[in-house]
């Protein structure tokens, strides 16, 4: 409402994102009278343990730098399907951190695709977020991807080297094993 008795009504304010992206695009600080900065969910699993990083480590950093231009809260993946209504988008930073909360996640990303939150990495399933399955079908048509299969019965297809890399077909990290060619 106006405040003003025959005049038109206000125009709804705009979602915080449009901001968040000219403030993001163009370096804009907001000034007296300037839209709240808008705000960020970061989802991520502080507790994750990945072989040689820490990830809390660099989630707090991530998180510190965001705050320069976003209002950020970060949330465990078990509690962002609840807690995304009230953030203007969503950052889930790779699979690692929700790998072991697959059920959680998916409540996650069906209620993000309900309200139409823009999340980080996408939603689409790309790299990791979605699997390593993209990378087996990818060799198994003939593209030019690294030689992957997941299967044992496969492995002939593999070309002779002395040894290869593991890697598990939902997360992320380099090689977690490394297997020697015929043994």
């Amino acid at each position: 409402m106006s405040g003003i008795v025959g005049a038109p009504p206000l125009p709804e304010r705009p979602r915080r994102s449009h901001a968040a992206h000219a403030r993001h695009r163009y370096g804009l600080r907001p000034g007296p009278g300037a839209l709240p900065a808008p705000s960020v969910l970061l989802v991520s699993d502080l507790a994750y343990e990945a072989r040689g990083r820490r990830y809390c480590d660099e989630d707090i950093h991530l998180s510190s730098r965001l705050r320069e231009t976003f209002d950020v809260a970060l949330c465990h993946p078990r509690d962002a399907a609840a807690l995304l209504e009230r953030f203007d988008l969503a950052l889930v930073r790779n699979s690692g951190p929700v790998l072991h909360y697959r059920e959680a996640y998916d409540a996650f990303r069906a209620r993000a695709l309900e309200l139409g939150t823009p999340v980080y990495n996408p939603l689409d399933g790309r790299g990791d977020m979605a699997g390593k399955e993209y990378l087996v079908a990818m060799d198994r048509a003939g593209l030019p991807v690294i030689p992957t299969v997941d299967r044992a019965d496969d492995l002939a297809r593999l070309p002779g080297v002395p040894q290869y890399a593991l890697k598990p077909k939902l997360g992320g990290g380099l090689g977690r094993a490394a297997v020697r060619h015929g043994g």
